[in-house]
């Protein structure tokens, strides 16, 4: 079972989701938030597939998920729990059934079916003739019911598609791997050495010791607190499929080769508060596993075959974040590190926020997850340098490098599709150096940022017109007015890199090729009005650049998908080259900008 406080942060978001984006309901809220997690979305994207819960009347779909890598259409239905989980003494997995049954009538009575209803059935059967198979997901916030795996297993059989139902456990270890949520506290154990612990002491260095413990125990705690133990892991449990993991099941598959897991295993490091060793017992407080997650997770897996099993455990005392966050980087050498936090402590990020610091106002350039949140409590009188009046000047690494991407580096469906990989190295095929060179500077991560979350806004504001739209089945709108919002809302939740890569070419066309980003950092900032103007033109351009590949498309008997097309190498190259021919003919965009 998870634990309160992680549960609690779950709901937090969910009702954050609900707020930010009017969900009449959490259960609305749960579904796009689980759908963003679960898929590896972006707000936008989970936003547009969750439209057919909306006001209800859906057929039991709450959101329709194309993954065309995989050439799979999901079906979702969530069941949220507004009060604290419980236990359910039956999932009702019948909607799920019903949902599929509706989808497949083929001579189906559409009168009277909501607009964006319709919509799904119009796509779910154009996905069916290109071949994509279906999956049924069932999303559940909450503790599932004795005969849920049996009603599981029947559905499977009766359908000739996947089914799936993810629980709480899973949601949550998505979203804290997603996410690189930190819970503030560890557990408290005592944990049994096969022999006598060693005990390292050197001066000016944190205390450590090493012990050997049996793979049952170490499964035991790993069992009971499955993710507040491995909160500052750099990496969580990669599954069953992953090669490390395979190499370690089949150690623990052979009877004879059991008694070796010791020798062939690297062991595990985890920190502490403090530790306190009597005989071969050893009490810490406050432990977190840094490195290890695999062979934890591998060893829970295989409760059955742990006989003779024995683990090293090495664990250091200190409070210091930062030193336990430099300790799991450098023992995690298998498989390639990712994430926003592991990167905070480079010297490159240290100096831009240095030069953040120094721009006049300043503004706190936050390089992990959580830091303002740090400073205002413990720092509160540099926190106020950054403060105007009650709001923030506040920017995240994050947001800047997906805006620079798209912006400097013209690569805007890679600053989409893969986000994940902007926080990882080259070497493993991410694009951290790329963004992050010795020259980067402060003005151009600026400006990234401020052009993406003006498009950003701008594109949640259509999104919530829309919203209104669905919930009254599009009444009091013209027909042409209604088919225009239809129409962009295929495009325009995936755009918002491109739109962005396209203020480039604009101010390319304005001011030359290698253009002052200085002075774009104080257009940005003085002539909002001025970029909301160039945003409609640009939203403008894709719309017809949209249509346009579309109907040569459709005219070559293929099917057109405004997300696919967004998200290919090529889109980019063709738009880019739309807006330079129409500045070209027709200078009135550019003249917008001053000299």
């Amino acid at each position: 079972m998870p634990n309160k406080i992680l549960i609690d942060a779950f709901r937090r978001e969910v009702e954050e989701v609900k707020e930010n984006f009017h969900y009449p309901k959490l259960g609305d809220a749960f579904a796009h938030f689980a759908v963003s997690q679960l898929f590896d979305l972006d707000d936008n994207d989970a936003f547009q597939f969750c439209l057919i819960g909306v006001g209800g009347r859906e057929k039991g779909i709450d959101a329709f998920v194309p993954e065309d890598m995989k050439r799979r259409v999901n079906i979702v239905q969530a069941k949220y729990s507004e009060k604290k989980l419980k236990k359910s003494t039956r999932l009702d997995f019948e909607d799920l059934r019903s949902a599929y049954d509706w989808l497949n009538i083929p001579q189906l009575d559409q009168r009277g079916l909501k607009d964006e209803l319709l919509r799904v059935l119009d796509r779910y059967r154009q996905y069916k003739q290109l071949g994509y198979h279906e999956r049924l997901v069932l999303l559940f916030f909450g503790e599932p019911g004795p005969d849920s795996k049996s009603q599981l297993e029947i559905l499977r059989k009766s359908l000739r598609c996947e089914v799936d139902a993810i629980y709480d456990n899973e949601l949550l270890a998505k979203w804290v791997d997603r996410s690189e949520v930190y819970r503030e506290k560890g557990p408290n154990v005592e944990i049994s050495s096969v022999f006598k612990p060693t005990l390292l002491k050197m001066k000016g260095l944190p205390r450590s010791i090493i012990c050997h413990i049996s793979g049952e125990e170490l499964a035991k705690w790993v069992r009971k607190y499955p993710f507040e133990i491995f909160q500052i892991n750099v990496r969580y449990y990669l599954g069953k499929g992953n090669p490390v993991n395979k190499k370690l099941a089949r150690t623990l598959d052979k009877p004879t080769e059991r008694k070796y897991f010791w020798y062939y295993n690297l062991g595990i490091n985890a920190i502490c508060d403090f530790f306190r060793p009597r005989g071969k017992k050893i009490s810490f407080r406050n432990l977190r596993i840094v490195n290890g997650a695999q062979t934890c997770n591998t060893l829970l897996a295989n409760p059955s075959k742990l006989q003779n099993v024995m683990v090293m455990l090495r664990v250091f005392e200190t409070k210091n974040l930062e030193l336990a966050t430099r300790i799991a980087i450098s023992n995690n050498t298998q498989s390639p590190v990712k994430g926003r936090d592991l990167f905070s402590e480079n010297p490159e990020q240290i100096e831009l926020q240095k030069q953040f610091g120094k721009l006049k106002p300043p503004i706190f350039y936050e390089r992990k997850r959580k830091e303002w949140d740090s400073l205002w409590r413990n720092k509160r009188k540099d926190a106020l340098r950054y403060l105007d009046g009650k709001t923030k000047r506040l920017v995240d690494n994050e947001t800047c490098a997906q805006g620079m991407m798209a912006l400097k580096l013209g690569m805007p469906a890679e600053a989409k599709a893969q986000k994940k990989d902007i926080f990882t190295a080259e070497e493993f095929g991410g694009f951290y150096e790329k963004i992050f060179s010795p020259e980067t500077t402060a003005y151009e991560l600026l400006v990234g940022y401020r052009i993406l979350t003006l498009v950003d806004e701008k594109s949640y504001q259509f999104m919530r017109t829309y919203k209104r739209a669905v919930e009254t089945n599009f009444q009091g709108i013209k027909a042409r007015e209604a088919n225009d919002l239809r129409k962009t809302l295929e495009f325009l939740p995936h755009s918002n890199t491109q739109i962005t890569a396209l203020f480039g070419v604009v101010f390319e066309n304005k001011y030359g090729e290698h253009y002052d980003f200085r002075k774009i950092y104080q257009l940005a900032y003085e002539h909002a009005d001025t970029l909301e103007k160039i945003y409609e033109w640009l939203v403008g351009q894709l719309f017809s650049h949209i249509d346009n590949v579309k109907a040569a498309f459709e005219s070559q008997g293929k099917s057109f998908n405004a997300r696919n097309y967004l998200l290919s190498s090529g889109a980019f190259e063709s738009l880019s080259g739309q807006i330079a021919r129409e500045i070209k003919f027709n200078k009135q965009i550019i003249d917008l900008l001053p000299s």
